[in-house]
């Protein structure tokens, strides 16, 4: 059996402007997802959640659908590599629903188990970050790789997409959550925006957010 755990993530400062080459802060939470993989001899998969009910599948037979399609993204990734079948138990100490980066820990959870199954590789935090953020980008757009970073390096750090760029800040804060009962996806709120302020207006909102991340650093 093949183990891994990873914590979900929050993001601090920079929630638009990381968009437009701007930085974040982000940190990774006392939440974590814990992930086993199990290999089998014959040629099924299972995927097995606490929150979902459980996925059957044949290697190949691999259909991206909801809610697990950024972990049959990269499964079907590695497919070629894959001779045998297992079986993925997934236990989260949050829902998905709560805005906690789950999509981003669950991918770097999978990605890192199946090469550490199939290579033998433990893959460093910067390898395991850019595959990782090639599957998300290719089901989530806009991606910044902000809550990746988190999850991936812990702690708190300042994040920057493009380029490329991360430093980790030596603070552990103390924060409370209060989840509100809802989230809106990067997507709606970015289109909510859009659709709120014009383009100068716009510019000027991302830059004092940008402003604020570099104050806070």
């Amino acid at each position: 059996m093949y183990n891994v755990s990873v914590p979900g993530s929050l993001m601090l400062f920079g929630e638009h402007s990381i968009f437009i080459y701007g930085g974040s802060i982000v940190c990774a939470i006392n939440s974590r997802i814990t992930v086993n993989l199990s290999p089998l001899s014959n040629n099924k998969i299972f995927i097995i959640s606490d929150n979902f009910v459980t996925l059957e599948f044949f290697l190949h037979n691999i259909e991206i659908k909801k809610p697990f399609d950024y972990i049959l993204l990269s499964i079907l990734k590695y497919k070629k590599y894959i001779k045998y079948g297992f079986i993925l138990r997934i236990n989260s100490c949050f829902l998905s629903n709560y805005g906690f980066g789950s999509s981003a820990a669950i991918t770097s959870a999978v990605v890192f188990l199946l090469n550490y199954w199939l290579f033998d590789i433990k893959l460093n935090k910067i390898n395991l970050f850019f595959i990782s953020k090639s599957i998300i980008s290719s089901l989530q757009k806009p991606s910044s790789g902000s809550d990746l970073a988190a999850s991936i390096f812990g702690g708190v750090v300042y994040y920057k997409s493009y380029p490329f760029f991360i430093k980790k800040i030596n603070l552990i804060p103390d924060i409370i959550l209060i989840y509100s009962g809802y989230k809106k996806s990067t997507l709606e709120v970015v289109n909510l925006i859009n659709s709120k302020l014009d383009f100068k207006n716009k510019i000027l909102f991302l830059y004092l957010i940008n402003e604020c991340v570099e104050n806070a650093k």
